[in-house]
């Protein structure tokens, strides 16, 4: 592929003989001349050359060429437009990258003569097709997995949490989003970056809105996982607080294909192989795995009603991925058999003085929605101490991490976090030390003693760290024997 532009015009001369002049007009074959060709092309870059004559030769080395394009950049990383490149042989190469929209690029070059002419010429670099973004090629992730945007605390205060989408040529995409609280925000792409992504943020401001109240999740531990609460002011038809309640679905969707599976590597979709046959976007808000009336949907057919997939493959749909995140609170310091609170067994009362001898505390640590908190400072630790007469072997600090005490399968199911078979040890939310009788067993008295634990918890990035002092395990250690 080229293009070449040429012309022969006249040049004048003035030779000089004694006193005797002439003027001679002549013409060359080729005055000036330009051809633009393309080298190569490949899925993200071509190579152009430029080939110059001027009066029947080419152009001396080190004349400058300009090339121009109108999409794309001669810098891989920044965005430059114009170049120019000197000859060599009268030829001149570059490399255009293709933009960011994947867009075809008119590449045009150009030189200037003695004459003060400009001989330019121009070519289309069309590029392949590139790799269709199927559903299975788009990833959604945020950097945070809890937050505490249900602590009564901080009413009125914003998180803010960076979000990524991933994508085969991540530039050319132009996704949209969606949330069942809180709302994303799209900020300017950087404009000394070449194919630069906008930042995508997730922002929610305490108090403003909550996630769906819904009904706690069928499970083999269910009379763990919640408790009743009815009167405590919440909105919805559910009277029983449970993990769910804190959970937040979010999505992205874009323009795309439905993914397959491509048995014979022709890099298309072939009539028999298996597809994902989507379903127009949703929030599910309610956790249950598929679109129920009232939750937020993107018409992608325009039918007016949400549509599950229609049976045949789509080459050009709208594509979408789903993340969860937990809303959760304050460590939940009351007086009630599901709030935070230590234990141990047995009882203080029964343990006595030696080395051998001692007391397992438990420190259970969750919201009043039984999530774990959140977690995101280097130093959020829960802080054990013992009163006089007991001493602290093990477990004086334990330092604090996010987990969402769920887990979300590939299919959007969810389940509770259980360590071992224990419905009572549920995952991200217990914590232990270990205490001993301290008093000189010749002759000790009976007495009150007591354990002591603080959370200290960071609520979302960039927000100052919280304290909060559970209530004491408090027991009787009884007087040693005669």
């Amino acid at each position: 592929m080229s293009e070449t532009r040429g012309m022969c015009k006249p040049t004048f001369y003035w030779p000089m003989v004694l006193i005797f002049s002439a003027m001679v007009s002549g013409c060359f074959d080729i005055e000036e001349q330009i051809t633009v060709t393309l080298i190569s092309v490949e899925e993200d870059r071509a190579q152009i050359s430029a080939e110059m004559i001027f009066r029947d030769a080419p152009i001396e080395d080190g004349e400058m060429v300009t090339f121009r394009t109108d999409r794309g950049s001669f810098d891989e990383l920044g965005d430059q437009k114009v170049i120019e490149v000197p000859a060599s042989g009268g030829v001149a190469t570059v490399t255009v990258f293709r933009s960011c929209d994947l867009n075809s690029s008119t590449v045009s070059a150009s030189f200037r003569t003695i004459n003060r002419s400009t001989p330019s010429a121009q070519l289309v670099v069309a590029f392949p097709d590139p790799p269709l973004v199927t559903n299975r090629d788009l990833g959604f992730t945020c950097a945070a997995s809890n937050i505490a945007a249900l602590d009564e605390g901080l009413i009125g205060e914003t998180f803010t949490i960076d979000c990524t989408v991933n994508a085969p040529n991540r530039a050319a995409l132009n996704p949209a989003f969606a949330a069942e609280a809180g709302r994303f925000i799209t900020g300017e792409a950087p404009r000394n970056e070449r194919c630069a992504v906008a930042p995508i943020t997730y922002q929610v401001v305490v108090g403003e809105d909550e996630p769906k109240n819904v009904a706690p999740l069928p499970h083999r531990c269910i009379d763990a996982f919640s408790y009743p609460s009815a009167g405590d002011g919440r909105p919805g038809p559910d009277t029983y607080r449970n993990p769910r309640d804190g959970l937040v679905s979010l999505i992205v969707y874009a323009a795309g294909a439905e993914g397959f599976d491509d048995q014979n590597q022709s890099g298309a979709w072939d009539l028999g192989e298996p597809f994902d046959d989507l379903a127009e976007p949703y929030v599910d808000a309610d956790d249950n795995g598929e679109w129920t009336p009232g939750e937020w949907y993107q018409d992608v057919n325009g039918s007016g009603a949400w549509d599950a997939g229609n049976g045949r493959y789509d080459a050009a749909t709208i594509i979408w991925k789903k993340t969860q995140m937990i809303w959760s609170g304050q460590p939940w310091a009351a007086d009630h058999e599901k709030a935070s609170r230590l234990t141990t067994s047995p009882s203080f009362e029964s343990m006595a003085p030696g080395a051998n001898e001692g007391r397992t505390v438990k420190v259970r640590i969750v919201d009043r929605n039984l999530n774990p908190i959140a977690a995101h400072g280097t130093s959020d630790q829960v802080r054990v101490q013992a009163s006089r007469d007991l001493e602290l072997v093990h477990g004086a600090q334990s330092s604090l991490s996010q987990s969402m005490g769920l887990v979300v399968g590939a299919d959007g199911t969810v389940n509770h976090v259980v360590e071992g078979t224990d419905c009572d040890q549920p995952g991200g939310r217990y914590f232990s030390a270990r205490v001993r009788d301290a008093r000189d067993p010749e002759g000790c008295e009976a007495g009150l003693v007591s354990v002591t634990a603080e959370v200290r918890y960071t609520p979302a990035p960039g927000v100052r760290q919280r304290s909060i002092q559970l209530l004491p395990l408090e027991g009787r250690l009884r007087a040693c024997d005669p």
